[in-house]
């Protein structure tokens, strides 16, 4: 089971938090289904997939490295995994704490 790390998405944005979205596949993998699908071979995994990876979802920078992280979070929040053993937990927590960002761990 992971750890998520919720905060408000204001004061985020006032703090200088980066965003951007990005797609969930590379072009590689866009292309190989495309292949497939034209190929007729039985490595394409269908139309919902294929949409799944031309999608582009929101990220955020993870604070102090080059690193994004899907942001789960709707409206008011930013929701991201964290999980203390990764490479998010620390980086973000220092930050949010850096601008005084209260935070909340489920």
């Amino acid at each position: 089971m992971g750890l998520d790390i919720a905060f408000n998405r204001a004061a985020a944005v006032d703090a200088g938090m980066e965003f951007t979205n990005l797609r969930n596949g590379d072009d590689a993998s866009i292309a190989n289904q495309m292949l497939d699908w034209l190929l007729c071979t039985g490595y394409y995994l269908g139309d919902d997939h294929l949409a799944w990876l031309l999608n582009e979802e929101p990220f955020i920078q993870v604070p102090f490295s080059s690193h994004y992280v899907s942001d789960c979070g709707l409206d008011e929040d930013i929701i991201v995994r964290a999980n203390k053993w990764g490479h998010v937990h620390a980086p973000l927590t220092t930050w949010l704490k850096k601008h005084d960002i209260t935070w909340t761990e489920f």
